[in-house]
């Protein structure tokens, strides 16, 4: 007489388990992957809107909100979103398109937030060797962007002779005010 076995043999079992592990980390991997090249999409977004706010005050103003940590505005300390002391980050632009405030980083949004931020600095005219009769000038950077390693290529970067501040964030932008 043959005995007939019910169920699943060790070896089947661990098969599927195995399988289903397998399936399970490529799924959790493009999931956070998608929500990753989210959260930079709305960080990209987030500097292209600060910076055209940025240009229409000087339109209206002949020059660049200044940064509240800045020394008689030459020092060019960074300002940023999300510090735990924050100063007035980008206040001024409220009337130019921030009714709420200046964006917030989206993984660290909240004001107390310490990692993920966007940085925002003032200059005089003639600082880090940058060409005088263009003015002073402001620098914008966002920190942290998660699907790059170092500077990200839609970044349109910004340096003087004496100083790029593309190596000191993902996103660098920055403006002359006689430019």
């Amino acid at each position: 007489m043959i005995k007939r076995q019910n169920g699943f043999t060790i070896i089947e079992l661990t098969t599927v388990i195995v399988v289903i592990g397998i399936l399970v980390s490529i799924i959790t991997v493009n999931y956070l992957g998608s929500q990753a090249k989210a959260r930079d999409s709305k960080r990209l977004t987030d500097a292209k809107a600060i910076e055209a706010g940025l240009e229409s005050y000087r339109s209206e103003n002949t020059g660049y909100p200044a940064s509240s940590t800045a020394t008689s505005g030459t020092t060019g300390e960074w300002e940023t979103s999300g510090a735990a002391q924050p100063g007035t980050f980008l206040s001024a632009l409220k009337a130019f398109g921030f009714p709420t405030g200046v964006p917030l980083d989206p993984k660290n949004n909240t004001i107390t937030s310490t990692g993920n931020t966007y940085r925002y600095a003032t200059y005089a005219a003639g600082i880090s060797g940058c060409d005088s009769t263009k003015g002073a000038f402001y620098v914008f950077v966002v920190n942290n962007l998660e699907t790059v390693s170092g500077a990200s290529p839609q970044s349109p970067g910004f340096s003087c002779s004496s100083r790029n501040w593309q190596t000191e964030g993902d996103y660098v932008v920055g403006h002359f005010v006689n430019e």
